[in-house]
């Protein structure tokens, strides 16, 4: 390439940067990333058990085992700052502008101004803010990223006879990585075909052996989506009239997504339904098929002049169409993000169309108002992007948009911006406010109807919530929370036998195999029994649990905990360690295992494990606590007293490490101090046992 060249990509990458700046800032959002970062136990740890998790078993009803492994990486190196998980979004997308000019500089045969002009259009469409924006949306550049990188060595290997092989085998390599990362990588066997017909190669025997292997490979993972994703409820929707529905709604859908391509405005993380499902199909939807099928006659009649606009349009038509929501997928008909690969064939036939009529324009006033014309609406959608990308600032912002721009149509919307403001205490009426707004929306929505329940038992409004908990079916996400939540109401209202007959109708029903989630009724079996003294019964049911889920720590600390009531510190010891094993040092079990090992005596054990928790969680107050205790039954006091002050300097209100001190302190006679720090632990709501005042008083009146 020129030097010229060079820079032009070069600046496309600052461009690229400063459109996308605003993400760097995010934070995680409620939608999705609570479930597949923020509070995904699988990716916090290498072992053994969280390997198979992530490598062999679906995620939420999806198989993606290379986005898991990439959150997995960065929560090792990260943990779970926001920064890094968007950074590396926005890496990735870097990356597939450069595959994007590569690919079409090997299609257009070096020419650049087509190439740049396509990967141009990639980098900066407002539609593709989403799946950059969204720390969820790893599973869209990610599989692109290997979509291209397969594409890309499939042109070389046709290309290159000497590193022929080489170039198919990684292709195929790509191919497969690009599936493991999104099912709608699938596509490119259809892809690859189209590419050599517009590139005039000949469809032999040969060239069909090329491509089998492609096609095996989707077939396979197509045939692993249907049967992972596809939950019984979603299948009863696969009726002849509701297929012929979604069939005819797939055009509209098709033609949505081209106008958004011209004309990206009011966009949205959630996209309103284009009609209610229990009505007939509008006039403007029984219509689009003729619309789709009239525009194709017009491309098939293009290739009198030229390949390019079947190409373009096919490209898009296939990559775009197994979420063209034919077969139900998703909360909403279409989505941002879906158009993250379909949009190239869209940008090359439009780069395409400005290269030819610059070029036919003699004139140089004319080539200079179209140059200026198409620089101008290309920044235009730059700046259009950057401030789509501020808008992903938050839950909050984000939902504000989306809520200002559909208002009162999407539930979804309403519920999701009211478990940002269950995060503040503060927001309280704003988070009501908004789940009443959504359930008046739609009233099947199942976390409105979850989180209604929620605030009408809060509020002791108890029928009304068992009423909303009863409404639940069984092939609803929320099913199995919306039944643990009813378990519990039950108990606390003094029902209960009631409580425990739902809770054993739920665990021998025998369609348990098909309600999704049901394996956390084991936990919450353990946790109704060890309320009910019935220990051995949740130590049975908790075990069953871990079995599901290895890696969840409060497991280990409620099986430790049955232990600790039977007395048995040393099996609660050795769960807590277990946990450890399998979880990771976190600071619940290092603090539990601490607790156990001093209830055995096994005091050098508890201390190196205080030290442990304290180096990795600094602010761990309750192991300053429980290390003075140590220290005190050595009689180092002075160090005992120095580990009482920081627990309470960490937290001024701890009512238990004043007590603690306060006897150190009537132990060396320092009366006064220990009258102090009686005062101090009283305060915080610390219940001070009596015969110690009485001793207290008694000594200090004398």
């Amino acid at each position: 390439m020129k030097k010229h060249q060079i820079f032009l990509l070069i600046a496309l990458f600052f461009v690229t940067v400063f459109v996308f700046y605003p993400v760097l800032k995010a934070d995680f959002i409620e939608l999705d990333d609570k479930l597949l970062v923020v509070n995904n136990w699988k990716i916090k740890s290498f072992s053994f058990e969280n390997l198979k998790e992530l490598l062999f078993k679906p995620h939420y009803s999806l198989y993606h085992p290379l986005v898991n492994l990439s959150f997995a990486a960065e929560y090792s190196f990260f943990g779970q700052e926001p920064y890094f998980y968007h950074a590396d979004n926005l890496i990735l997308h870097l990356l597939n502008i450069l595959l994007v000019f590569f690919i079409f500089r090997i299609i257009t045969r070096n020419n650049f101004p087509i190439s740049f002009i396509t990967a141009l259009i990639f980098a900066c469409h407002p539609m593709h803010v989403e799946p950059v924006a969204w720390a969820s949306s790893r599973k869209d550049v990610l599989y692109a990223f290997f979509f291209l990188l397969s594409l890309l060595f499939y042109l070389k290997a046709r290309d290159d006879e000497k590193y022929k092989n080489r170039f198919y085998l990684f292709s195929l390599v790509f191919f497969c990585f690009s599936c493991l990362s999104k099912s709608m990588a699938v596509t490119l066997p259809a892809v690859l075909v189209l590419t050599d017909w517009l590139l005039g190669r000949k469809f032999d025997k040969k060239s069909i052996l090329f491509y089998i292997p492609y096609f095996l490979v989707a077939v396979l993972f197509s045939a692993l989506t249907y049967s992972i994703y596809y939950d019984p409820s979603m299948k009863t929707q696969f009726n002849p009239y509701g297929l012929f529905v979604n069939f005819v709604s797939a055009h509209f859908n098709f033609l949505f997504y081209l106008y958004k391509f011209l004309i990206p405005s009011k966009l949205a993380v959630m996209y309103p339904f284009f009609f209610p499902k229990n009505e007939l199909m509008p006039n403007f939807i029984m219509m689009s098929p003729a619309l789709v099928y009239s525009s194709f006659i017009l491309v098939l009649y293009s290739l009198r002049r030229t390949k390019v606009i079947f190409f373009a349009a096919a490209f898009f038509l296939i990559t775009i169409l197994p979420v063209i929501n034919i077969l139900p997928a998703g909360s909403s008909p279409v989505a941002d993000r879906y158009t993250y690969i379909p949009f190239i064939g869209l940008g090359y036939v439009f780069s395409v169309c400005i290269v030819f009529i610059y070029g036919k324009l003699n004139l140089k006033y004319l080539k200079y108002s179209f140059g200026l014309l198409i620089s101008a609406v290309l920044i235009l959608m730059c700046f259009a992007s950057n401030i789509r990308a501020g808008q992903w600032l938050n839950t909050k912002t984000l939902f504000d948009s989306q809520i200002k721009t559909y208002p009162g149509q999407v539930s979804k919307a309403y519920t999701t911006r009211a478990l940002y403001f269950l995060n503040d205490k503060n927001m309280r009426k704003e988070f009501e406010r908004d789940i009443e707004t959504a359930f008046s929306i739609d009233p099947s929505e199942s976390l409105a109807k979850l989180l209604l329940a929620g605030i009408n038992g809060e509020s002791g409004r108890y029928g009304e919530a068992l009423s909303l908990y009863a409404r639940f079916s069984k092939y609803e996400f929320s099913y199995i929370t919306a039944c643990i939540n009813r378990i519990r109401l039950l108990d606390i209202t003094g029902k209960a036998d009631e409580a425990e007959l739902l809770l054993k109708t739920i665990l021998e029903d025998p369609q348990k195999d098909v309600i999704l989630g049901y394996e956390s009724i084991y936990a919450a079996a353990g946790e109704y029994y060890m309320r009910e003294g019935e220990y051995d019964k949740a130590l049975g049911f908790y075990e069953q649990a871990e079995k599901y889920f290895p890696a969840d720590e409060k497991i280990y600390v409620s099986i430790g905990s049955i232990y600790e009531k039977q007395g048995d510190f040393e099996s609660a010891a050795k769960i807590y360690e277990e946990g450890i094993s399998h979880c990771g040092e976190r600071e619940i079990l290092l603090k539990q295992l601490a607790g156990a090992y001093f209830n055995f005596h096994r005091f050098d054990n508890c201390e190196k494990t205080l030290k442990r928790a304290m180096e990795l969680f600094p602010e761990a107050y309750e192991c300053y606590d429980m290390l003075g205790n140590i220290y005190a039954l050595k009689n180092d006091y002075t160090t005992a007293l120095k580990c009482f002050t920081m627990a309470v300097l960490i937290k001024n209100d701890f009512g238990q490490a004043y007590f603690h001190r306060a006897v150190l302190y009537f132990k060396i006679k320092k009366y006064d101090k220990a009258k102090d720090d009686i005062e101090k632990a009283q305060k915080s709501g610390f219940d001070v046992p009596k015969d110690f005042l009485e001793l207290l008083n008694e000594i200090k009146d004398n």
